[in-house]
């Protein structure tokens, strides 16, 4: 089991460091070793969460293996986006934040342990959560990149155009998928926790399932003006970050501070 990890920890560093080698030179970069090596890394992180999520006891599901499992279906989704879209830019960040929960997990290990073996509705609605809020960090790992390309065009700097950075127009084309994605799966998990569970406004759950809310309304919004308002560029940039944070609020907020702090 550690084999993995230690495995996935390698593996991600080495393809880091072939991507901020690769963004130091100014011919097109060759991705094929940056892929192998992610690929390669991916399925070390994805052996070490099987073994380390499914126990005896039922399901770990602590706040630190969620950041991992997030963070390895974020991996997975850039790692196999390498060879259609231009993305080497963020797969260091990508990638040193699956080295650090990896790490975090191993050293610190946290158990809250669910039974979801009888529990269907919740298996889904789990998943579908987990979806959302992966394809909304991506959305906001895009979303941060065309803010940093727009400056850099702004100010007429080199940079702007190498041959691994794509266009604005790219980057935003992406992002709104990803938003439109994003937010088909958060109405489905808000639809599913309302239909299948009865505490959904308990006094445990109200932050979880406001905070929820707010950002479905904010994202409705956000693809509301663009489509209809025609905003672009950094509007759309800075409004899909803002929305992340809502939605890590409405999830690790409360488990952050009954499994860390309180712990």
């Amino acid at each position: 089991m550690e084999l993995f990890a230690l495995g996935a920890i390698i593996l991600y560093i080495a393809a880091t460091y072939y991507c901020i080698k690769a963004l130091t030179v100014k011919q097109q970069p060759s991705i094929r070793t940056i892929f192998i090596l992610g690929a390669g890394a991916t399925l070390c992180h994805l052996f070490w969460m099987g073994f380390d999520i499914v126990t005896t006891a039922g399901i770990n599901l602590s706040i630190i293996n969620v950041a991992a499992l997030i963070s390895l279906l974020i991996s997975m989704t850039m790692t196999l986006s390498i060879n259609k879209f231009k993305i080497l830019p963020l797969l260091p960040i990508v990638y040193g934040f699956s080295i650090v929960v990896i790490a975090i997990s191993y050293l610190l290990p946290t158990i809250y342990i669910s039974n979801l073996s009888h529990n269907t509705p919740l298996v889904v609605h789990i998943v579908v959560i987990l979806l959302a809020y992966a394809a909304f960090i991506v959305a906001s790992l895009l979303a941060l990149q065309m803010a940093y390309l727009d400056y850099q065009l702004k100010n007429k700097r080199p940079i702007a155009m190498h041959p691994a950075l794509p266009s604005l127009m790219t980057i935003e084309k992406q992002l709104i998928r990803l938003l439109s994605v994003g937010l088909a799966l958060l109405s489905i998990a808000i639809l599913t926790s309302f239909i299948f569970f009865e505490d959904a406004f308990t006094h445990t759950q109200m932050h979880k399932t406001v905070l929820s809310i707010l950002a479905w309304l904010f994202y409705s919004v956000l693809l509301w003006g663009h489509f209809k308002q025609g905003w672009r560029s950094n509007k759309i940039a800075f409004g899909t970050l803002f929305g992340s944070i809502l939605l890590s609020l409405a999830y690790f907020g409360s488990r952050f501070v009954k499994e860390i702090i309180l712990n």
